[in-house]
């Protein structure tokens, strides 16, 4: 089968394409038109998506500083609340030894109201 096919003439060029009716032009024109106006359309729609990803982003932006700022608060009340622990830490310890202090004064002075 395959000595048959070789011996076969080569298949006629395609025919030309017939000449365009009257008013195709138009049709054309319109078409093209019409893809013009349908990338016309992707391009404004892209340019839109776009505009709404810049404010997206923007908003992200303005939220993740906002955290940090939040965060940053954060720290500094964590730090000053520890330094208040030890503050209070400080004075209790102070407030006992004067206690402590003021039983021994009136120990003392007790005991010195019995010296002859």
């Amino acid at each position: 089968s395959s000595s048959s096919s070789s011996s076969s003439p080569p298949p006629p060029p395609p025919s030309p394409p017939p000449p365009p009716p009257v008013g195709s032009e138009e049709k054309e024109k319109e078409g093209s038109n019409s893809r013009f106006s349908v990338r016309k359309s992707k391009v404004r729609e892209l340019q839109e998506l776009r505009s709404s990803l810049r404010e997206k982003e923007f908003a992200l932006l303005q939220k993740q500083q906002e955290l940090e700022e939040k965060e940053q608060t954060m720290i500094v009340l964590q730090e000053q609340l520890s330094l208040e622990k030890k503050l209070r830490d400080i004075l209790i310890e102070e407030k006992e030894k004067a206690i402590e202090e003021a039983k021994l004064a009136a120990g003392l002075c007790s005991q010195g109201g019995m010296m002859p």
